[in-house]
């Protein structure tokens, strides 16, 4: 068993805005989502947003990490397909003791969007990925390894944003622990076929747990204990050898599944300023109308 210590993770723990894998074993385009409609749900529950990443929920709702700067003057990609993001859930996180998570609204991306799937959440899923060790699927969009790595390189420096892409690929998550009342999930990078680390702009990009042919969200990928490169272990259990290997870090979603659903049944209302300027908009169509009679 690899093992994963709480306390060292947290002191190097960085929140970059991460969104993309390094794999071992496997080069940039091993790990690709391809958009022919053979990948999972969750995979085509990805998108890339504020050049991070976030997981689409149904009902025009996304999830990312609440430190990528999503505002109302971004807009969602997926496949080279785009829609504007309509309104940002403004408190999530301030109502859930700072949690790195945050909750926006696009309503065309369903239309816009020819993949786009929602992912489910469910409590019992989520309670069950933290008690047991299972597989589990990470998807993330964003830079992949330099070009001039080697699949089994120990240290792979990030490549930069010419390989960014929504990247796909199973591994079993190695510790789940809380920091100050949060739960989260840590995935070791070691020297084994298939074991992964984030990258630079990874935030955003969801862990699911395939059930009856089901993708459920259960994390949320927020961060990495490396910066500039992901570097994998010998596979050794000793403490400095877990230390000096890149741990990827994602929010548990446990203890906030009801809490976003209740969110995401809703449809938001525009702000007042986006009432105004359709108002606006209004009153000049009234205008012209009158003039061509």
């Amino acid at each position: 068993m690899k093992r994963i210590f709480a306390a060292a993770i947290f002191a190097c723990f960085s929140a970059v805005s991460l969104n993309a894998m390094i794999v071992y074993g496997k080069d940039n385009d091993s790990t690709k989502v391809v958009y022919d409609g053979s990948a999972s749900a969750g995979a085509y529950s990805v998108v890339n947003v504020a050049g991070c990443s976030a997981v689409y929920l149904g009902n025009g709702w996304f999830l990312t990490a609440n430190h990528v700067g999503v505002t109302t003057l971004s807009s969602v990609s997926q496949n080279g397909q785009s829609a504007a993001v309509d309104y940002v859930y403004p408190s999530f996180s301030s109502d859930h003791s700072g949690v790195d998570l945050k909750l926006f609204y696009s309503g065309n991306a369903e239309a816009s969007l020819e993949y786009l799937t929602a992912a489910a959440l469910d409590a019992n899923i989520s309670s069950y990925a933290t008690r047991y060790s299972t597989d589990l699927n990470f998807v993330s969009g964003g830079v992949g390894r330099a070009a001039d790595s080697s699949p089994t390189d120990a240290v792979v420096p990030w490549g930069d944003l010419s390989t960014m892409a929504i990247r796909s690929q199973s591994d079993r998550v190695d510790a789940s622990y809380s920091n100050s009342g949060i739960r989260y999930f840590a995935n070791y990078a070691e020297a084994s076929e298939g074991s992964l680390g984030a990258a630079d702009r990874d935030s955003g990009g969801g862990v699911f747990l395939a059930y009856q042919d089901t993708a459920y969200l259960v994390a949320t990928i927020i961060g990495t204990t490396q910066v500039d490169e992901t570097v994998f272990a010998s596979g050794s259990d000793s403490e400095s050898d877990a230390a000096s290997a890149t741990a990827s870090i994602s929010v548990n979603l446990l203890d906030y599944v009801d809490d976003i659903k209740a969110v995401i049944a809703t449809t938001p209302v525009p702000e007042p300023a986006a009432v105004a300027s359709l108002m606006a908009g209004a009153c000049l169509a009234i205008v012209l109308f009158a003039r061509r009679k």
